[in-house]
């Protein structure tokens, strides 16, 4: 199954500075191939912006295609120059049948600087690809959860359980991205630009009892105070 957020303008337009949080529940590790966990890409020649999250990927820098890895788990974003940065670590830790926080903060994708964290943990064993884009356009397809909308086609899906995606318009720390994993709210007064809700009316947050749910049914946008527009 995915899920179809529409084009996120909001978020389309600060891919530079960003951060990707989210939950997930696999055992995928051992799976022969990558799986695409979110994302879109738009229609070009030369290929164009994208913003893409992979199991079983990695990308290295300097290297010009991806590889198959199991237990790799990568962002990767492109410009309409076809220039990407990327983030892919290995982290079988994740894949063990149990719930575990995924947070990618970006704190500027057009110099290669961001960081992966795995259960609020910032990890060190991180590869990246810098080729410093800064062209970034508009998404032209809807951005999928559970697969990745490859110009209209869903790629090759997800197999396991995904909760609670929220997409910051900035680079959280590590005090940020610890409380969320421990408490579920930041350490300070900080904006989220889109937050996912379950469908299941009694989610439970803590991550030793979260139920393992179907998908996400919508998305919230807030203003700069935190307050809720319109969803």
């Amino acid at each position: 199954d995915l899920i179809d957020f529409g084009t996120l303008p909001g978020l389309s337009s600060s891919i530079d500075n960003f951060t990707l949080n989210f939950w997930v529940k696999t055992d995928n590790q051992n799976k022969s191939t990558i799986e695409q966990i979110m994302g879109t890409l738009n229609s070009g020649n030369p290929v164009r912006t994208a913003f893409v999250v992979d199991f079983n990927r990695r990308y290295n820098n300097g290297q010009v295609t991806s590889i198959y890895e199991a237990g790799t788990i990568s962002l990767y974003l492109r410009d309409e120059n076809s220039k990407e940065f990327t983030l892919s670590g290995n982290f079988p830790q994740v894949f063990d049948d149990q719930w575990h926080m995924i947070t990618f903060s970006v704190e500027d994708a057009t110099t290669g600087v961001g960081d992966i964290y795995i259960d609020g943990v910032l990890q060190t064993n991180v590869s990246s690809k810098k080729e410093n884009p800064s062209n970034f356009a508009s998404f032209q397809y809807e951005f999928y959860s559970g697969a990745v909308n490859n110009r209209s086609n869903a790629g090759s899906h997800y197999e396991g359980a995904i909760d609670d995606i929220c997409i910051y318009d900035y680079a959280l720390d590590d005090n940020d991205v610890m409380n969320l994993n421990n408490f579920g709210t930041l350490s300070s007064f900080r904006t989220t630009v889109y937050d996912t809700e379950p469908i299941a009316s009694d989610l439970i947050t803590d991550q030793l009892s979260r139920e393992s749910l179907s998908g996400i049914s919508e998305i919230h946008f807030y203003d700069l105070s935190g307050h809720l527009l319109f969803k």
